[in-house]
């Protein structure tokens, strides 16, 4: 069978599901998030390979002159560049104006990483500073990326999933079983660590996505945890 993807289909069906609207419960960034979060999902047998972190922003109704697009770049590039490079951590910047919808500027950046999560936070933070500091309206999610060996049965999926919010000391609302791949099952909760959060239509607060994946060629479970939630095929 190769790789599991997770299709088109099931992503909106996700959507359909939990209905979301995304809030920003506060301005303020919170200092070493990832590497906190981090400290929480560490459980035995699962090993994490990277996490991400994307922030995407808009500009509504103001197009950003070329040359400014050009110095932002720079700004954040050179502000990055300061924190430090070892080879350890990746980021992909692109900022421009919406082909769509003329009179919007598109923000996105994503930071990738494991091995220096202190670094990672430092990045995080630098650039949602420069953004707030330009009047950008941003989105942000974390995602870990893991693994763990074999084909977990429903039984351990679940054991997983409670020891997880447990640890993030969150509430567990609701689940999605993909009817293509048996395999493949999201789990959705609330946790008070982290401030961003989105609403159900029927109002429940939701900022935690758990993603077990069966890989039948690796016969390993891939683990995705993410805040608030994971919107990229796999």
């Amino acid at each position: 069978m190769g790789k599991i993807r997770m299709s088109k289909y099931f992503m909106l069906v996700i959507g359909a599901v939990l209905s979301i609207t995304y809030i920003s419960a506060s301005s303020n960034i919170v200092n070493n998030e990832v590497t906190q979060l981090y400290k929480l999902i560490s459980l035995s047998h699962i090993t994490y390979e990277k996490v991400i972190v994307g922030i995407k922003g808009v500009t509504e109704s103001e197009k950003a002159p070329v040359e400014i697009i050009k110095m932002q770049k720079t700004a954040v590039e050179e502000a990055l560049q300061k924190l430090g490079d070892n080879g350890n951590t990746k980021y992909c910047l692109t900022i421009k104006n919406e082909m769509r919808d003329k009179n919007t500027t598109v923000y996105n950046i994503e930071i990738q990483g494991i091995k220096e999560l202190n670094q990672i936070d430092d990045m995080k933070d630098k650039v949602n500073k420069l953004f707030k500091d330009w009047h950008i309206q941003t989105k942000e999610t974390i995602s870990f990326i893991g693994s763990i060996k074999g084909d977990l049965n429903k039984q351990q999926k679940e054991m997983y999933k409670n020891q997880l919010f447990k640890s993030l000391q969150g509430k567990y609302t609701t689940s999605y079983q993909d009817d293509y791949n048996i395999g493949t099952i999201a789990y959705y909760g609330y946790t008070p660590f982290v401030e961003e959060y989105t609403k159900t239509s029927n109002g429940t607060k939701v900022n935690v996505q758990i993603t077990f994946i069966y890989n039948e060629v690796q016969d390993t479970t891939q683990v995705i945890i993410a805040f608030p939630f994971y919107n990229a095929p796999y």
